[in-house]
């Protein structure tokens, strides 16, 4: 298993520091950073999501894509609810508070996580992280966006906006339904979907080579998400995940999407709403850079803790 583990983070590492390098050697400039980061989004993700339900049917998986369902579900409802809270104690205003509540509680499970579990896990780890996205999309673009809007209401138009819900509803239907794709069409979508892990990591590659270090390293607030985010909030779950006697594949596989630094998604709302969009990059970056040595540690931590 170590092996395996090494093999999957130089492989990310490697990926990364090919970002970074095109980047400083102005190959991958913003237009293009932006054209790549657009067909990530449109199209390759929602494709590998819709290619991960290719896989036989079974038993297990479908019961452990319900419980990664219904346990993110409780933890996005959790952490929202008491961060609301806690926050209220803070000196600071309302604005940078919602920024602040969403990059604690909103990992990148797009850009990060699907490649990741996909990696560790295979068809099986990008399936649980379609059931963990759903919960994802579903607090997001309701409370999350309430947030940031400074709305008193949820809006069911933003919550039923986004496309990325609807397929990963509809992938959950196509395993569960037995319907497979002929092997041709199975092939190509699961050659489209494998485009995530190198594209991801060269973009968070990039993002990291055109971050200002020195305003990165000073923002007290965004150590408080980097430590809550990429260490206590995994060993919570972890703890809850053995007292609930969860399998040890599903387990895993929530704690690691728990474990993903702060996501872009609230950059770009928070710019969109004229919060402190400035800060959620910098806790983003942040999160980003010191994932590197945190990530590799709570999934060692995750095969010892769930061994059985």
């Amino acid at each position: 298993m170590l092996l395996q583990l090494l093999n999957i983070f130089g492989k990310i590492l490697l990926l990364l520091a090919f970002g970074f390098v095109l980047s400083k050697r102005g190959i991958m400039t913003i237009k293009m950073r932006d054209s790549l980061s657009e067909l990530l989004v449109k199209i390759i993700l929602p494709v590998n999501i819709i290619s991960a339900a290719g896989q036989i049917f079974s038993k297990e998986n479908a019961i452990g894509m319900l419980s990664v369902l219904l346990i993110s579900s409780v933890y996005f409802l959790l952490f929202l609810v008491i961060l609301s809270i806690f926050t209220k104690k803070l000196n600071v205003n309302k604005r940078f508070r919602s920024v602040f509540i969403n990059v604690m509680v909103f990992a990148n499970v797009g850009f990060i996580g699907f490649p990741l579990l996909g990696e560790m896990f295979g068809k099986t780890g990008t399936l649980y992280t379609v059931a963990y996205n759903m919960s994802f999309q579903l607090f997001f673009f309701s409370y999350g966006l309430m947030l940031l809007t400074g709305k008193e209401k949820i809006s069911i138009r933003n919550l039923f906006s986004n496309k990325t819900l609807y397929v990963s509803i509809i992938s959950i239907i196509i395993y569960l339904s037995g319907f497979r794709f002929p092997d041709f069409i199975q092939y190509t979508l699961s050659s489209i979907g494998g485009m995530m892990v190198p594209l991801s990591m060269m973009l968070i590659g990039w993002e990291i080579a055109n971050s200002n270090f020195k305003e990165i390293l000073c923002d007290r607030y965004a150590y408080m998400v980097s430590t809550m985010r990429l260490i206590f909030i995994p060993l919570i779950v972890a703890v809850f995940m053995k007292l609930m006697k969860i399998d040890p594949v599903t387990a895993s596989s929530t704690v690691i999407l728990s474990a993903l630094p702060s996501g872009s998604l609230t950059v770009i709302m928070s710019q969109a709403e004229h919060n402190d969009s400035a800060f959620a990059a910098r806790a983003v970056a942040q999160s980003t850079i010191l994932m590197l040595p945190t990530l590799p540690l709570i999934f060692l931590f995750v095969q010892y803790f769930f061994s059985e």
